[in-house]
């Protein structure tokens, strides 16, 4: 069983007034003291996996996440404290760990490009409107090219815009924690995930336009009941 944070303050010893077991622990494990570092591990590292579940990394890829994970935290550089110094005791150490976890992650994946989800594992089902019998006919003749056009679309992305929508869609980040994710303002992260939610609806516009003999009301259409539901259909795409 995990160490609670309780349990590790108590392996340091008797705590400091005024500090939270988890600020204690970060503070042990800033000053490099072991019992502290291995309590910081069987509590905290042991999550990694859990951090990462959405991502489905395979155990090497979990290995050299902990490991960067570990540097970035406790290794001093450049006459600057590891990442842990930063930790204030403002929320759970958990958490504050989660977020540095999930940034390390997206850097290695960046230098690991993944192929793009499989566009046919997207369920049009999803993205029907009942109300429209022409419509449905539409879907139903052209679903297997709405389904490319979708995830061409998506593929068509910058890496760091699927992993915005991934944090956002599957790991259920609001656009005040993707602010302090990527560091930027919540407005700024509201103002991407909005250029690349319009940038897919986009690309998907062009894509059929070009693929069908439709008419482009028809595919205005097509593409209008596909941003009533673009997070629900691309929730289903990056589930995969």
């Amino acid at each position: 069983m995990a160490a609670s944070s309780s349990d590790g303050a108590a392996a340091l010893g008797s705590k400091q007034p005024g500090l939270s077991p988890d600020l204690y622990l970060a503070c042990g494990c800033r000053a490099g003291i072991p019992r502290a570092l291995a309590a910081f591990e069987a509590q905290i590292l042991s999550q990694v996996p859990l951090f990462l579940q959405r991502y489905r990394p395979d155990e090497a890829t979990l290995a050299e996440v902990k490991q960067r994970v570990r540097e970035r935290l406790f290794l001093s550089r450049d006459g600057r404290l590891g990442k842990i110094a930063e930790y204030a005791g403002l929320g759970p150490l958990g958490a504050w760990t989660r977020v540095v976890t999930v940034r390390v992650a997206l850097s290695l994946f960046e230098q690991r490009p993944q192929e793009p989800p499989a566009p046919q594992a997207l369920d049009l089902e999803a993205i029907s409107d009942g109300n429209d019998p022409e419509l449905r006919y539409l879907q139903s003749q052209h679903r297997e090219q709405f389904r490319q056009a979708l995830g061409q679309a998506v593929a068509s992305l910058s890496s760091e815009q699927r992993n915005l929508l991934r944090l956002h869609l599957l790991d259920g980040l609001s656009i005040d924690k993707l602010g302090v994710l990527f560091n930027v303002h919540r407005a700024t992260a509201a103002r991407w995930l909005k250029g690349a939610r319009e940038q897919v609806l986009a690309e998907t516009h062009r894509l059929l336009l070009e693929a069908l003999k439709l008419t482009s009301s028809e595919v205005d259409s097509l593409v209008r009941v596909l941003q009533s539901q673009l997070d629900l259909s691309l929730s289903r795409l990056f589930a995969e």
